[in-house]
């Protein structure tokens, strides 16, 4: 037994009542778009036929299932607001109840709707705070009780084909720059490392002439305006020119397996 317990109320339940008649409307109206689309879904193919028939009697199929399952939805959220509510309101009037017969018996009720009291062991006194103690507690375990099963109806109707698809992507991590292939590792760098040195000619500049044939028949790697440290505009630069080598192959016997 404690020196004090609370009677305060919990806030009015009516307006809940409310709501729950609010879904109910909003359950009628997903009914009968329900059985309208179900209609729409089997359309005979002598009155609309072709693909774009079969796209839409697919499209009514699958709203009609969406529009069938939010009339379930939300007619099982107004059923279980209305007995939040019922069962709100029946806790109100216990602790009402409560409050009123402790002042019968003149217990101090604070401004914060506590009720205070020294225990005196033994009492008949101390026996009515006891039992008016009881009452309240259980009162409020209703209340908690109630505002649970309402809080897990609410997580079992608000999952369906409707439910909000939007999730929280975590920001990606920054991208570390790969250092030039073509600077030595000691080399003093003074620009920032990038990624590659792509073979490129920026929109605007004055073409170049072409590549001069090297001995070994390939032709030479032009140096780019990046290779002669001049400002390079990249995000209006071409991409890279892919390169293809043949790649030799071991001579086989007559067979056809390797020597």
């Amino acid at each position: 037994m404690s020196w004090y317990f609370s009677v305060a109320l919990p806030a009015d339940p009516a307006p809940c009542h409310d709501a729950a008649a609010t879904l109910r409307a909003v359950a009628r109206a997903a009914g009968t778009a329900a059985d309208f689309l179900a209609g729409q879904s089997v359309l005979s193919r002598d009155a609309f036929g072709g693909a774009a028939a079969q796209s839409y009697r697919t499209a009514a199929a699958a709203l009609r299932d969406d529009s069938t399952g939010v009339a379930a939805d939300t007619s099982a959220l107004a059923e279980a607001l209305d007995g939040y509510a019922v069962r709100v309101a029946s806790v109100r009037r216990a602790l009402a109840a409560v409050r009123d017969d402790a002042v019968a018996h003149g217990f101090e009720v604070t401004a914060d709707d506590q009720v205070e009291w020294v225990p005196a062991p033994g009492t008949e006194i101390d026996a009515v705070y006891r039992s008016l103690e009881d009452r309240a507690v259980r009162a409020r375990a209703e209340a908690d009780s109630a505002y649970a099963d309402w809080w897990r109806a609410v997580q079992e109707h608000t999952t369906g084909p409707l439910a909000s698809p939007w999730t929280v992507v975590p920001a990606p991590e920054p991208l570390v720059p790969a250092p030039d292939p073509l600077t030595r590792a000691d080399e003093p760098r003074e620009r920032a490392p990038r990624t590659a040195t792509p073979d490129v000619t920026a929109f605007g500049s004055s073409p170049e002439p072409p590549d001069a044939p090297a001995p070994d028949g390939h032709a030479e790697r032009r140096r780019t305006p990046v290779d002669r440290d001049e400002d390079v505009d990249f995000e209006s630069a071409l991409p890279p020119p892919v390169r293809w080598q043949p790649v030799p192959h071991p001579p086989t016997d007559p067979e056809g397996a390797a020597p």
